[in-house]
């Protein structure tokens, strides 16, 4: 889990890096953590399962948290 905490420029940069990397579909038009809409909310989901994946946190996106940030039907990885 992660807070995201950087401006909307890196973090659309950091989506767009992570992504070429991981599955993305659930940030996705339609994917169950599209909503809500927005580069904070899809920044989260994608430094978190990039953090999994890699076991690496970019300091400057956000930092890890011990706080489950799931909702609704949208589960973080």
């Amino acid at each position: 889990m992660v807070t995201v905490s950087a401006p909307n420029d890196k973090l659309q940069g950091f989506i767009n890096f992570a992504c070429s990397q991981l599955d993305c579909r659930e940030i996705q038009p339609g994917g169950s953590c599209y909503e809500p809409n927005t580069l904070q909310n899809h920044a989260s989901y994608t430094l978190d399962a990039y953090y999994r994946k890699n076991g690496v946190c970019n300091p400057d996106i956000g930092t890890p948290t011990i706080t489950d940030p799931s909702y609704g039907n949208c589960r973080y990885p």
